[in-house]
């Protein structure tokens, strides 16, 4: 008899392609340690730096309503009847801490239904909004009185399917006498005490406390560091930055804390330093000029410092760093000369930085940041215990994984609530009595509001319904196995260490001995098991890092990008929470890291990881190749690797980064090339880097944001949605570039997940030559004195015809086969690649052959009317893909070799729209707009020479 074990690397690709928990049962459960483990001292952060683990506000008295709810009455059709007047509601909320945390929630969901950027405050503005909002878009009203319902509802995109406790009230339907139970306001997550559950969120404590952690949080990240990388050594400071004095012992008080500064030049100086993001909202006042440079020079007084500043001296002192950068105060204002030499500088500025600190809220400098709205704490609810959950629940069972499609991809949903619609038994009331209790001048601006898109969201939020389905079973039902004795098995066995072997032979091995000795375990009596006491239930406010980090004012700000994915470390200050980020990882202040963020009721998930968008922030591969074989090394990259456990994947990072830019806003145009310059001159110096390594040659050449190795991807962009562009003429940049346009755009190129097998996973093929360029570097000042253009060499052909309404091109709920009969473009039935159609992606118009058939869908950049002859240049092609499902299909059809160009053809081709403009220096081309075409009809353009400006 042996212990069994396994491949190491074998377990970490399991661990790596799938969630912690999913795998940790049946690792326990055979008595196998993972590698890597959250419980493990390696991946937490000093427990004595956590607020008093006793000092929690579940003890705070709960009004009669709140307390006496139970989980019967909130399973229950009609839900549990709250408070039968909302008024009643609003004045409980200003002494029971539950109301509050309800009324909070309520408003941050109204904001999110009726798509308002600005937070609503309060609660009459909040549920009279939604009365109009409901009004205009389901044609329902609000009962007079208006009753408060709490449900109990299954988050339907939460990995583990948890619990919330959802808050709704009745509408009157148009359909006479009869309600319904709308569940529109947002959610509190229902968990137990247990260690492995969530963990309930503890009050913040004071501000000394709140300073402690972060300084703790730091110091935790820096040790961290490997030390075969110099990221924890000074870093050569900016060429000015605030010297806030040596740290001292006693840096937590208030007197060290406010103690006078003063700006001073570096000279080449090393040192570590913080740096500070926040909006400048016009303010002016405070900042350094050369008639007050000398002066600050010798000093400055804190209590001078506006209100934001003096924060960030604060924080900086309380982690023990000595020096700090803002820009208002290191940069010599109304001085071209110093901000064109210090823009150069800044990637440098951001990517050597210790830390960052983000004021995602404050709209000037005189608003402040620190601290945040006091975070409601988790409150402990006595009726609702986990027995009484337990046994009410469904035969279903609880932690049944959902499809991998639809992970991840409606945190904002789960996390505010939708709109919802329940029959509930018919009045006999008059439907004629309903009051509506909202103004005329409401509805047409909810109706305008309702067009937009939410704060730019990056997905199509999926069904509003929720999930009234059955729960989860009882657990008692499960043998219990101790995950502490490992199994015996046969010496004969053994060979399920597999060493050299492959990750498939060793799962189907290991699935194998799952049910012999499931089998085993079946036969033996289960020990009776101490009784336990009821587990203590709480309510969360479920957070959300994407709502309030990547939707926070602050990162609506286009210098802001930059600086967030340059900078090593990040702390956030949003609204009403801290999050603390690294190059690997998020926490929130229950200290939970998003790696596990199944512990935590904060959301932790981001469309905007700075390890997936930016991921030269780490390190170059040529050291991880001469880094020692230990336990330094594995436990870096065995963090690193748990990045992608809240599943997001960015498979084109530049890409993402310039669409995430297009949809932030600068205060000067002029900015545009300097605000991500940055980036490109950071992303150029590290691929030289790389080539100087590897011995490779690399193309760093970048045209205003756009990468020469990959040119034809990265002109392939579009006008987002139904909304066009605006080309800004007074900064005479060129028309083929996306940073010369004001408003969101897209590329063409899908995005999906690569693992899915419908979707496209290869990169269009150039079509195109690029045969000489006239681009300025990205510091050059706007406007361009001189036109930039680009000369290539690509098939063009000239357009016969566009209709002039909205295209109607759909490929949803469409079968593959009727999609290769119906489509323009060429779609082999044998294979599985679905591009996105362009016509999803941006408002389109069909275009047409001299003979009046569908040749393809054109997107003009503007909304604008044009003169003259288009013509369509050939950029790249989007080729099918044989993908490994297929072949057995290939095989049906006799064939029993192909050629895999045969098997991979042309799907559509991708065209600049041009038109000619007149120039002395001959004929040049403008491009005005976006085409995907059918690619036989491309071919017979001609091969042509075309510069465009």
């Amino acid at each position: 008899m042996t212990n069994l074990s396994i491949n190491e690397d074998a377990v970490n690709e399991i661990v790596d392609r799938g969630f912690y928990p999913k795998i940790n049962f049946v690792a326990e459960m055979m008595g196998i340690k993972l590698p890597r483990n959250p419980e493990d001292d390696q991946f937490s952060i000093p427990t004595e730096s956590l607020p008093d683990q006793n000092a929690n506000s579940s003890s705070a008295e709960l009004c009669q309503a709140c307390a006496g709810m139970t989980i019967k009455e909130l399973k229950s059709d009609e839900g549990y009847l709250h408070t039968e007047e909302i008024e009643d509601f609003f004045e409980s909320a200003k002494t029971c801490p539950l109301c509050a945390l309800l009324q909070q929630t309520m408003c941050n969901a109204v904001r999110f239904h009726i798509q308002r950027k600005e937070p609503i405050e309060d609660p009459v503005e909040a549920i009279d909004l939604f009365a109009a909002f409901m009004a205009v878009t389901e044609h329902c009203y609000m009962f007079r009185p208006t009753p408060v319902v709490l449900k109990l509802d299954r988050g339907a995109y939460n990995d583990l399917n948890d619990d919330y406790l959802v808050m709704g009230t009745i509408l009157k339907m148009p359909i006479q006498n009869a309600k319904a139970l709308a569940l529109h306001f947002g959610r509190l997550l229902l968990h137990d005490n247990k260690r492995k559950s969530v963990v309930p969120i503890l009050p913040r404590g004071n501000d000394e406390e709140v300073l402690r952690r972060l300084s703790a949080w730091l110091d935790e990240r820096r040790k961290e560091v490997p030390a075969w990388s110099d990221a924890s050594v000074e870093k050569p400071l900016p060429t000015r930055v605030l010297d806030l004095g040596q740290p001292c012992l006693e840096r937590f008080s208030q007197e060290s804390l406010e103690q006078d500064l003063r700006l001073v030049e570096s000279n080449g100086q090393r040192g570590h330093y913080t740096t500070l993001s926040y909006c400048w909202g016009g303010y002016s006042e405070f900042k350094t000029t050369r008639s007050n440079y000398h002066d600050r020079l010798e000093g400055i007084m804190f209590a001078d410092l506006p209100k934001t500043y003096a924060d960030a001296v604060c924080i900086t002192r309380s982690l023990g760093v000595r020096y700090l950068w803002i820009d208002a105060l290191c940069i010599i204002q109304e001085d071209p000369k110093d901000w064109l030499h210090e823009a150069g500088c800044m990637s440098d500025i951001f990517w050597n930085t210790t830390c960052r600190i983000a004021a995602n809220e404050g709209k000037d400098p005189t608003e402040g940041f620190f601290p945040p709205k006091e975070t409601p704490a988790s409150i402990k609810v006595p009726n609702l215990v986990g027995e009484e959950l337990s046994t009410g629940l469904s035969d279903v069972e609880k932690n049944t994984p959902k499809d991998d499609d639809d992970q991840g991809q409606n945190y904002e949903a789960d996390y505010l609530g939708t709109s919802t619609f329940e029959e509930v038994p018919a009045s006999s009331e008059d439907p004629t009595s309903t009051d509506v209790n909202f103004t005329e001048s409401i509805i047409p601006d909810i109706s305008e509001q309702t067009s937009v898109e939410f704060l730019d969201r990056e997905d199509e939020l999926l069904d509003g319904t929720l999930d009234q389905s059955s729960y989860s079973g009882d657990h008692d039902d499960y043998i219990n196995f101790n995950s502490n004795q490992p199994m015996e098995i046969d010496e004969q066995d053994s060979h399920l260490e597999n060493p050299d072997g492959s990750l498939n032979d060793a799962l189907d091995e290991l699935m194998e001995r799952i049910d012999r000795n499931l089998k085993i375990h079946r036969e033996k009596p289960v020990e009776p098991e101490e009784e336990e006491k009821p587990f203590e239930m709480y309510l969360s406010s479920p957070k959300a890092y994407a709502i309030d980090v990547d939707r926070g004012h602050l990162n609506t700000r286009g210098w802001v990008l930059q600086e967030r994915l340059l900078a090593s470390r990040t702390i956030h200050f949003t609204k009403n929470h801290i999050y603390c980020e690294d190059q690997d990882d998020i926490c929130g202040e229950d200290w939970v890291r998003r790696y596990f963020t199944w512990r935590s009721s904060i959301d932790k998930t981001s469309q905007c990881s700075r390890a997936e968008l930016f991921p030269e922030r780490g390190f170059s591969s040529s050291l991880r190749d001469v880094i020692p074989e230990g336990g330094d090394r594995n436990l870096w990259f065995q963090r690193r690797l748990y990045r992608r456990a809240d599943g997001q994947y960015v498979p084109h990072p530049w890409l993402k980064i310039c669409e995430l830019f297009s949809k932030c806003e600068l205060s000067y145009d002029v900015d545009r090339l300097a605000a991500i310059a940055g980036l490109v001159k950071k992303k150029q110096e590290l691929r030289q880097i790389s080539a100087v390594e590897s011995g490779e040659q690399v193309n760093i050449q970048n045209f205003f944001g756009m990468w020469e190795e990959n040119l034809h991807s990265e002109l392939c962009w579009v006008a987002a949605d139904e909304c066009k562009a605006q080309y800004l003429h007074h900064l005479n940049l060129p028309s083929w570039a996306w940073i010369a346009y004001k408003g969101r755009i897209e590329f063409t190129r899908d995005r999906r997940w690569s693992r899915n097998p419908g979707p496209v996973r290869e990169a269009p093929i150039s079509e195109m030559e690029l045969i000489e360029y006239d681009v300025p570097d990205m510091l050059t000042e706007l406007p361009l004195m001189k036109p930039a253009s680009i000369t290539i060499r690509a098939p063009i052909r000239k357009i016969h015809s566009i209709s002039r309404k909205k295209t109607t091109y759909v490929t949803e709920d469409i079968s593959r086969k009727d999609l290769a009969k119906s489509s323009p473009f060429h779609f082999d039935e044998r294979t599985g690649t679905m591009p996105i159609p362009m016509a999803h992606r941006s408002e389109c118009q069909d275009m047409f052959d001299e003979g009046g058939r569908i040749v393809g869908f054109v997107s003009f950049d503007e909304d604008r009317q044009l003169v003259g002859d288009l013509f369509c240049a050939h950029i790249s092609t989007l080729r099918d893909e044989i993908l490994d499902f297929p072949k057995q299909n290939f095989d049906e059809t006799d064939e029993t070799e192909y050629d895999i160009q045969h098997s991979c053809p042309p799907i559509l081709a991708y065209a600049l729209i041009l038109i000619r403009v007149d120039s002395n220096e001959g004929t040049l081309y403008r491009r005005v707009g976006m085409a995907e075409l059918n690619y036989e009809w491309m071919l017979e353009g001609v091969s042509s020479k075309a510069k465009i400006i």
